[in-house]
């Protein structure tokens, strides 16, 4: 079980950095969506299921198909726990998308938005979609799509923020209109 500290305390870096070490071609940012977009489907999942979840993660990249070890499977489930714990009705609206902080370059930002985005939408897929849920995830994926290098200007941070600030106000609306029909 995980303590409340484990939950609270991780950041980009440290699962960046994890990530990086395991050689996986997905981005962390991927996998956050991944996982965030699975729990709108299945939030009271059980270890085994998101054991499966992960296999499937994995099977997507060739090299890693199957190597699924302990320590990357801990670091998934806090990971999925803290994002659950973020978004239900009593975590205060704490949930964010990992991500790099705002230091960054904002391309290598909205490099993570769009990887979020795409996983999220992808892990979508036996969920059935009402025409808001259907709307929200034509932005979602025009999001995903754009692909122009940005200066880090005022304007381009303000709209950024507008962007990310979209895409977590709307995991936050499926997350709830999904709980809400099961």
């Amino acid at each position: 079980m995980l303590t409340d500290s484990e939950l609270r305390d991780f950041d980009y870096a440290d699962f960046d950095d994890f990530w990086f070490k395991t050689r996986i071609s997905l981005t962390i940012s991927e996998v956050h969506g991944f996982i965030t977009g699975y729990m709108c489907c299945n939030k009271k999942s059980t270890a085994s299921n998101r054991r499966n979840l992960y296999g499937e993660l994995l099977a997507a990249d060739s090299e890693n198909a199957g190597r699924l070890d302990d320590e990357l499977v801990r670091k998934l489930d806090l990971l999925f726990n803290t994002t659950l714990e973020d978004l239900d009705e009593y975590g205060d609206y704490k949930f964010r998308i990992l991500m790099p902080p705002d230091e960054e370059n904002i391309n290598h930002r909205m490099r993570a938005l769009r990887d979020f985005c795409n996983g999220f939408i992808s892990s979508l897929g036996s969920m059935p979609l009402d025409e808001e849920i259907s709307e929200i995830l034509i932005d979602m994926r025009n999001i995903a799509a754009v692909r122009d290098e940005m200066e880090g200007t005022e304007e381009n941070e303000s709209d950024f923020f507008q962007l990310v600030e979209f895409v977590r106000a709307s995991v936050f609306f499926i997350f709830f209109e999904a709980t809400q029909r099961k």
